[in-house]
């Protein structure tokens, strides 16, 4: 009986021992795992904090932490240059990626070319361009826009019926050689960032917001015509912009294909780019 009551004193120490090991173990645990946890938060709040200010390679006053985006591209995202107009037997000759095999039968195909504010349209039975259609594209001027209209039945791969249905395209006539910022598109992107005005840092402070502007490279590569597209909301801002693309260093030219120095539009966004 003694010897059972010492064993069971014993027992019990052990157990008093090994569950305070454990307490221990686990409160060391959750003081390390909150340390680190609140270590990352913080490494994502100063991540965060850099990659939202713009190097100007020196301190701006004022300067807000909101970072901008700036973006220029062609104004139109679908181009066809006039070579492949002038060679054009069949639709797929000048949209690229025509989805040909996704037609059972067609009904009509009508082409338009809109020019100065005037449509010409030529209507064709299937893909293949009729003699009136091959002449209307061959005389479309450049940035004339070319409008195609299909109808066509395709058949349901679940209840092999016919079902009838509309293809639209658009395609502005534009130089086959794009127009290029001198040093490339990093370099353009870096003298925005550096000359923007303090008004348009100002303006993206508090709020996500965006303008656009329209503007065109002319055959001698100056900027040219800048248009408020959507606005920032602030007519300080919007010719802060526009004064900013003017600024800009002369271009290489967009030229046709027999190398003549040709116009061409693009489009430059900005805006707030908050975490």
């Amino acid at each position: 009986m003694y010897l059972d009551y010492v064993v069971l004193i014993q027992n019990d120490g052990v157990m008093k021992t090994k569950v305070i090991s454990l307490l221990s173990i686990a409160f060391i645990l959750s003081i390390v795992l909150y340390g680190f946890s609140n270590k990352q938060e913080k490494k994502k709040k100063m991540i965060c904090k850099s990659t939202t200010k713009i190097s100007y390679g020196f301190d701006l006053p004022d300067k807000p932490n909101n970072e901008l985006s700036y973006v220029i591209k062609r104004r139109d995202n679908k181009v066809v240059v006039s070579d492949r107009l002038k060679k054009a037997k069949k639709l797929s000759d000048f949209i690229d990626y025509f989805p040909n095999n996704w037609i059972y039968e067609y009904e009509s195909v009508t082409i338009g070319v809109l020019s100065n504010g005037v449509e010409k349209k030529v209507v064709s039975k299937n893909n293949f361009l009729t003699r009136g259609q091959e002449e209307l594209i061959r005389n479309a001027k450049m940035f004339d826009l070319i409008t195609v209209k299909v109808y066509y039945d395709s058949k349901n791969p679940v209840t092999d019926e016919t079902e009838k249905n509309i293809m639209n395209f658009a395609l502005r006539v534009s130089p086959k050689y794009e127009a290029e910022y001198v040093g490339g598109y990093y370099k353009m992107i870096q003298y925005l960032k550096k000359n923007t005005g303090i008004e348009v840092l100002n303006w993206s402070t508090d709020i996500k917001k965006r303008a656009i502007i329209n503007f065109w490279i002319d055959e001698n590569g100056e900027v040219t015509n800048p248009t408020v597209k959507e606005s920032s909301g602030r007519n300080d801002v919007d010719d802060t912009l526009i004064k900013l693309l003017k600024s800009m260093p002369k271009w290489t030219p967009a030229k046709t294909s027999n190398g003549k120095p040709a116009m061409q539009e693009f489009e430059f966004a900005i805006g707030g780019d908050m975490c």
